[in-house]
């Protein structure tokens, strides 16, 4: 089975670049060099562009173009998505599914095996289970998302 796809740097630069035409920005690299995928807001990436680059507000950087450098991330998004669902759909008959209240175990964001109890899909994304620590209950609303290829079921 091919890996899910995952966020690169083509994916960014794409979407600093519809950005930066949408607002004629001269040079999307900028925004590329500034911008970080994960948690960073337009405001966060106007200040960098103040601090590092000499923008000024009132002049290169307004609350338009605040709002435009939040949507880096939702166009990278998009794109992932669409890679995600091609993946998903030349892949699903690989994929195993497992009911809920599966116990299994992953690999955790730092490395480690966890254990968990499957408790649903996610029906915001793509193959990927909500899942509860050992201690939660159904009702518990919290959980982690794991993608399916990602768990191995637990005898």
């Amino acid at each position: 089975m091919q890996k899910r796809p995952v966020v690169t740097d083509e994916i960014i630069s794409n979407a600093c670049k519809i950005v930066a035409e949408r607002n004629q920005i001269g040079d999307p690299s900028l925004l590329e060099e500034h911008y970080e995928y994960h948690g960073m807001t337009g405001k966060a990436l106007a200040f960098k562009l103040a601090s590092k680059e000499g923008w000024e507000y009132g002049i290169e950087i307004d609350d338009k173009l605040i709002d435009e450098l939040d949507s880096i991330y939702d166009i990278a998004e998009k794109e992932l998505n669409g890679l995600v669902e091609q993946w998903y759909l030349e892949n699903k008959n690989d994929l195993v599914i497992l009911e809920n209240g599966t116990k299994i175990k992953f690999k955790g964001s730092k490395g480690e095996i966890e254990e968990g109890v499957i408790r649903g899909i996610w029906q915001y994304g793509i193959a990927k289970y909500i899942v509860h620590d050992m201690t939660q209950t159904e009702d518990d609303k919290n959980g982690k998302l794991v993608n399916f290829e990602d768990v191995e079921k637990v005898e």
